[in-house]
């Protein structure tokens, strides 16, 4: 049913968007950075990314996550979702694009089967 397919492209959609986003908002740093004056690699990327996350929650880059689970379980989860967060800069918007390109493609499988697969739809 037309439900149903666009569930099934919404739920895909988002959890593919939520797999590989973060993973794409390396790459673009390290893209956007040919000089690599800010991100010199793969892990000093993550690094980077996680920290400028840490910093803008208003949390001090110095302090270890485990040194705040220490002191204070929470500080570590507010500490440990900021660094998260930069890496889902932009996730609604790649989202929404994976959904409709996912809503397409199964909408173009089902009007061409017929086409290449005339065996399956003859009685």
């Amino acid at each position: 049913s037309k439900l149903g397919q666009l569930f099934g492209s919404l739920f895909s959609g988002i959890l593919c968007a939520f797999l590989t986003h973060p993973l794409d908002t390396i790459k673009s740093c390290m893209q956007g950075d040919v000089d690599r004056h800010t991100y010199r690699g793969f892990r000093h990327t993550i690094k980077t990314i996680a920290e400028q996350g840490v910093i803008s929650a208003g949390f001090s880059p110095s302090a270890s996550i485990k040194t705040a689970a220490a002191l204070d379980l929470s500080l570590s989860i507010p500490r440990l979702v900021a660094s998260i967060t930069p890496f889902f800069r932009g996730f609604g918007a790649r989202a929404a694009i994976i959904v409709v390109c996912f809503n397409i493609f199964s909408e173009c499988k089902l009007a061409f089967a017929h086409i290449f697969f005339p065996s399956a739809f003859s009685s």
